[in-house]
């Protein structure tokens, strides 16, 4: 007869622990790696650039704390195109909301398209308006380097004639 076969197990719970404990710390250093990782890499990345996996569901952010949503009234965007919408919801009730919350808002203001089609107009709308963003700043910045190149181009001649 085996020795052991009688004998009770025993089990160091506090040993245990530690070992649970450890493998705990590891896993949470590592999602704190993997979240700095992703913060330091969403500036690179546009929004609506942002990619989808195959088979997951995007991902939408809650708006942020402390901002409440517009009251839009009946009727207010219907027959508006989603440009002249999100134009006019931005002059109205400027911030930063995400494709389905303005979807949501041009829903609830009578726009009749479905809430899918919506937010991929959105998108698109949404990246048109940063590119026209920014052409306007290049434009700004273009005529102001041009009107310096102008003051520096007057001919000293015409200075001393001038006084």
């Amino acid at each position: 007869m085996d020795q052991n076969q009688g004998a009770e197990m025993t089990i160091d719970l506090a040993l245990v622990i530690k070992q649970l404990q450890r493998q705990l710390d590891g896993l949470e250093g590592r999602r704190r790696m993997l979240q700095v990782a992703i913060e330091g890499l969403k500036p690179l990345v546009a929004e609506d650039d942002e990619p989808q996996l195959p088979g997951l569901a995007p991902t939408v952010s809650p708006a942020p704390a402390g901002q409440a949503k517009p009251s839009i009234p009946a009727g207010f965007f219907a027959g508006k195109t989603p440009t002249q919408a999100y134009r006019e919801l931005m002059h109205l009730w400027p911030a930063q909301y995400s494709p389905p919350q303005i979807a949501e808002a041009f829903i609830a203001g009578g726009m009749t398209k479905t809430r899918p089609e919506l937010v991929q107009q959105i998108h698109s709308v949404l990246k048109r308006e940063r590119k026209r963003a920014r052409r306007e700043k290049e434009g700004t910045e273009t005529k102001e380097s041009s009107e310096v190149r102008s003051l520096s181009i007057v001919p000293s001649n015409a200075l001393a004639s001038a006084s």
